[in-house]
């Protein structure tokens, strides 16, 4: 089936919409709030327990960003494509474009970096790059681009005095860090770390006969997602070189199925049910596994559907970081 990637989330917070089709997370407004504590630093952002960051979010890029105390917004752009945040001479940008000019990801590096000199690259994945430079003007500049999909692009900028660098770099990397995309599997959003994870669609089964299909977002740890479509991967214990699919890496994938959790549960012998819930939502999980791989499915009620978790390890790929990178998803529930 057709793959589409989305560059880059936290086991944290999945936000469910009874039969609401709006992108999730809904904490957060689109206009700037008065600084408050944010419920988390950010994944991968260094916490700082003295400090009330707020956030603020754009539905039409889907990208939430984490804001210093202090800034205070520019006006909205009419075409709501992000914010400017300035605190006197410290300037935060964040905003999304679309790929119009179908550019490569190094192309938009390149463009992004365009006039900044002693340009020191911090991070290059598949779709991620995180940087530093100096502009014309005498700033330091920090730069991050990711890619949610290949049709769209979301920038943040950080710049302040270069004299400035010892007050401001922490802020300006943990601003950078901060700044978060969204994705959706139906009425199911997911925000998600574009430097950790890469989203992909693929598709789950269900047990116990794993005859029912159903679309799915499946986070993958980010260093594999170059891999994908290449025959380049070994899995089981066969230790041949298969073709690198979605579906057999480790990892989170979300679902809908278009049936009561109850429906559900009376397919699967009922010895096999453990009981499991997330964000307050009472259901069932299975576990399937052997040999240091298995996958567990857990199940809880959506109205008349059910969300389905599928979470897949393979040996120690997911002792191996990928547990720490689940323990920072945030998967909200909302109805």
């Amino acid at each position: 089936m057709r793959h589409r990637i989305f560059l880059a989330a936290p086991l944290a917070a999945l936000t469910l919409h009874g039969c609401s089709q709006q992108p999730v997370p809904q904490d957060d407004s689109a206009a700037v709030p008065s600084p408050t504590p944010a419920t988390t630093a950010g994944p991968g952002s260094p916490a700082d327990p003295l400090t009330d960051w707020s956030r603020y979010r754009n539905a039409r890029f889907d990208f939430v960003a984490q804001l210093p105390p202090g800034f205070s917004a520019d006006p909205a752009p009419a075409n709501d494509d992000g914010r400017v945040f300035r605190n006197g001479l410290v300037e935060f940008r964040v905003s999304g474009s679309h790929n119009a000019l179908d550019r490569a990801f190094a192309a938009q590096v390149d463009a992004a970096t365009e006039g900044l000199s002693d340009v020191q690259e911090i991070a290059a994945l598949p779709g991620y790059w995180r940087g530093t430079g100096q502009d014309s003007a005498g700033n330091r500049v920090w730069l991050m681009l990711a890619r949610p999909d290949s049709s769209r692009l979301v920038t943040a900028r950080f710049a302040y005095p270069a004299d400035r660098d010892a007050a401001f770099a922490a802020t300006a990397e943990r601003a950078l860090k901060g700044v978060m995309l969204i994705a959706q599997q139906g009425p199911v959003g997911l925000r998600y770390d574009p430097a950790q994870h890469a989203a992909v669609e693929t598709e789950v089964t269900l047990p116990p006969d794993h005859h029912q299909r159903h679309d799915a977002l499946k986070l993958i740890a980010r260093d594999r997602l170059d891999r994908i479509g290449e025959t380049a991967c070994r899995y089981g214990l066969s230790g041949r070189e298969q073709r690198c699919t979605p579906g057999k890496e480790a990892g989170l994938a979300i679902a809908v199925a278009d049936a009561p959790i109850g429906t559900i549960r009376s397919r699967i012998d009922t010895l096999r049910h453990q009981p499991s819930e997330l964000a307050g939502r009472k259901g069932f999980r299975v576990v399937e596994g052997a040999e240091g791989q298995g996958a567990s499915f857990a199940f809880v009620p959506l109205g008349e559907r059910t969300a389905v978790v599928e979470r897949m390890w393979r040996g120690d790929r997911d002792g191996n970081g990928f547990q720490a990178a689940l323990r920072s998803i945030e998967i909200a529930y909302g109805s």
